[in-house]
């Protein structure tokens, strides 16, 4: 789970920086999750994949917290390059991600597709909009606001995420 959810964000991005770098100014935004699930989110150093103790919602928070530490990391590195990092919310969303969850979580969602929007309107205007070119290391939630998230960003793990991550993935990224 950890390797699908992050790893591969963190792979495909260090993959193709040098020609996000080529073509600067230009983004890399990163889908996270609702700031209000991440409040006790934490990464586990010692059993990054879980493999002692696995729990699919707790894999699921790791690897959402991953994604959204990964930005503001990736935001420092890549500070003077003329990319930048950001990640967001999308808030409620309709889509079809939910197909395969027990069938108790599918009768909830099934209720809250109602409220959902159809299209993902904070996805879009990060990627397109001007005003966004040179925002770099924060994080968005679904009505376009600033969260003030990167007061929890704790510096020393995301060095110790992006290493685990370069050993994880074989690769020596920025």
């Amino acid at each position: 789970m950890f390797a699908v959810n992050y790893l591969s964000h963190f792979l495909l991005t260090n993959q193709l920086l040098d020609i996000l770098k080529e073509s600067r100014p230009s983004r890399v935004i990163t889908v996270s999750g609702a700031p209000r699930f991440l409040k006790n989110a934490k990464i586990n150093v010692e059993d990054i994949q879980l493999e002692k103790h696995f729990s699919g919602l707790r894999a699921a928070a790791q690897a959402m917290f991953a994604r959204t530490l990964f930005p503001f990391e990736l935001a420092k590195r890549l500070e003077g390059t003329g990319v930048t990092a950001v990640a967001f919310h999308p808030g409620l969303v309709k889509s079809n991600l939910t197909q395969n969850l027990p069938w108790f979580f599918k009768v909830m969602t099934h209720f809250m597709q109602a409220l959902a929007k159809d299209d993902c309107e904070i996805g879009v205007y990060l990627a397109a909009a001007r005003e966004i070119e040179k925002v770099n290391g924060v994080f968005f939630n679904d009505r376009m606001q600033i969260v003030p998230f990167h007061k929890k960003y704790d510096e020393d793990m995301g060095r110790k995420l992006w290493s685990m991550s370069e050993e994880l993935t074989g690769i020596s990224a920025v």
